[in-house]
């Protein structure tokens, strides 16, 4: 697990550095390049193919949070390594329960 959490973490903060270079290579802010990103993204996306990702990318869930410029990649990148330890979680609780030890 700890793999696991390390490797999300890693990736993360690789994700968000990249962004930012990004946004410092073009003269523009962070946000700007999350609404680029977000305009690409329609480019390929196609409810037929990614209703999910559609549908998230029309209700504007993938914008930036619009709390700051600082603020929105930081609450942005700590939902997926949070995802996982809530899924780690999740793991170690049924593992603690009775019938987990007949298994």
């Amino acid at each position: 697990m700890l793999m696991t959490v390390s490797g999300a973490v890693r990736d993360t903060c690789r994700v968000e550095l990249d962004m930012r270079r990004a946004a410092e290579e073009a003269g523009s802010t962070l946000a700007e390049r999350e609404r680029a990103h977000a305009l690409s993204l329609r480019r390929v996306v196609t409810p037929e193919r990614f209703p999910t990702i559609a549908a998230m990318l029309d209700d504007g869930a993938m914008a930036s949070s619009g709390r700051g410029e600082e603020a929105a990649p930081a609450d942005d990148m700590s939902f997926s390594p949070e995802r996982i330890l809530d899924g780690v979680e999740t793991y170690v609780q049924s593992q603690r329960r009775p019938e987990a030890s007949t298994r």
